[in-house]
């Protein structure tokens, strides 16, 4: 068959949603003739067509309303409605991508995958209606306003990430099917034998791998660490925040704090070079493969207690109240005096992208 996904950041940067798209087309391109839409360049390991399309966005920039082309900017509570009402400027520079992504790709493609949200899968489901193709929406932007839309454009089928984001599909979903397939993870680039990254740093050594932007609450994780007796927080991620959490961590954490953005394939040495894995996202993140990577490579997690999160690392972390800055301490703390043994990678093994690619094989033939 001909299946095309939609992503807009792909090539760009490798969130959890371009992770999702790249190892997942990798596996389907072995029995379809697969084409990735992206924003960005080709990947150097890309086993799918890659039809890069180009939009005006320039990627430094950080707040989209100053660029919006509109009459009407009274003041932030503009951006707020902007953002809901998909006016904003990422939202358009998505639509611009969907419409030129659709224009190009083949007029017999069998499947529809959207990555995205908003006028990419309202665009796409436009395009499928009138060529008769299949849509599918996987679930990546968590509950809220973005996973309604998708549910709104009626795909044929809606993936949801975790039993919870499931259920909430179900009450939310205007009648669309719902089934649930998880994110995955590559079994053999994330390994406990991976080399490892040279960090000279104050042991242990707690690492989160997240965007440097409010969602993520890095600044309450620096704080959560500078609580510890003794022990050093690596942060892999840019973002908005950037240069506000370093000030934050030249001030509580001195010497003992480093961040740094690298490829997604330079990731695996840092986990392994880390004692500990920790980043606490509100309960509406959809999933989390970092979660994956790390009980992957051997490394118990520290999270927030919510369904997805408990579904994700089952035994191999413990949970905290991102509310209470004195649990998420004790929890670092409690989690570096436990032996792990091999219940990290054994709660990861569920979560194969092989394995998971075989169920979206199974759903795309059944489509």
């Amino acid at each position: 068959m001909k299946i095309a996904f939609l992503s807009f950041y792909s090539g760009h940067v490798a969130r959890g949603v371009e992770t999702y798209v790249h190892e997942l087309a990798n596996r389907l391109a072995a029995n379809h003739q697969v084409t990735v839409c992206q924003g960005g360049p080709r990947l150097s390991d890309a086993r799918y067509n890659v039809k890069t399309i180009p939009v005006h966005v320039n990627w430094e920039k950080i707040n989209g309303l100053r660029h919006l082309s509109t009459l009407i900017i009274f003041d932030l509570s503009f951006s707020n409605m902007a953002r809901r009402f998909y006016l904003d400027f990422w939202s358009r520079a998505q639509a611009e991508f969907a419409k030129n992504s659709l224009a190009v790709i083949d007029a017999d493609t069998d499947i529809i995958v959207s990555a995205g949200s908003g006028w990419v899968s309202l665009f796409a489901r436009l395009w499928c209606w009138r060529h008769k193709a299949k849509l599918v929406i996987a679930g990546q932007s968590g509950p809220g306003w973005d996973d309604r839309i998708n549910l709104f454009c009626r795909p044929d089928v809606f993936i949801g990430l975790t039993d919870y984001q499931v259920t909430w599909a179900r009450q939310n979903g205007f009648g669309a099917k719902v089934v649930k397939i998880a994110n995955g993870v590559d079994l053999k680039k994330f390994n406990a034998k991976t080399k490892r990254a040279a960090l000279n740093l104050p042991r242990p050594i707690i690492l989160c791998v997240a965007a440097l932007d409010p969602g993520k609450r890095v600044g309450l994780t620096i704080r959560a660490v500078a609580n510890l007796a003794k022990g050093s927080l690596v942060v892999l991620g840019k973002g908005n925040l950037k240069e506000e959490l370093d000030r934050l961590a030249a001030r509580l954490l001195p010497g003992r704090y480093l961040n740094l953005f690298v490829s997604h394939d330079q990731t695996p040495s840092y986990y392994a070079a880390c004692d500990l894995v920790t980043m606490v996202p509100p309960k509406t993140e959809s999933f989390g493969i970092v979660f994956l990577e790390a009980m992957a490579s051997g490394k118990a997690v520290v999270t927030s207690d919510d369904p997805p999160r408990r579904e994700i690392v089952g035994l191999a972390g413990l949970f905290v109240n991102p509310e209470s800055l004195s649990n998420y301490t004790e929890a670092l703390e409690k989690a570096l005096t436990i032996d792990w043994d091999n219940m990290p990678r054994h709660q990861a093994e569920k979560f194969s992208w092989d394995e998971i690619a075989k169920q979206y094989e199974s759903l795309i033939r059944n489509l």
